[in-house]
């Protein structure tokens, strides 16, 4: 992965939760079990997309610190 996974997986949970927020409150109570896990899988995608954003940046790193 890439650091454009690590956007588009941001990017998405903005959406997300911009499109919930946006709804009234009783239709997000209503929805709670539905957001509650998308919430949850969004949050194993953000693990996902950062952890391949650390390992294609590390070598990066490791030349700017060597230099």
């Amino acid at each position: 992965m890439s650091p454009a996974c690590l956007y588009s997986t941001l990017d998405g949970i903005h959406k997300f939760v911009k499109q919930v927020a946006e709804q009234k409150w009783s239709s997000r109570l209503m929805r709670k079990g539905s957001i509650e896990s998308a919430l949850s899988e969004y949050n194993a995608a953000l693990d996902d997309a950062v952890r391949s954003f650390q390992v294609c940046s590390t070598p990066l790193t490791v030349y700017l610190y060597s230099s």
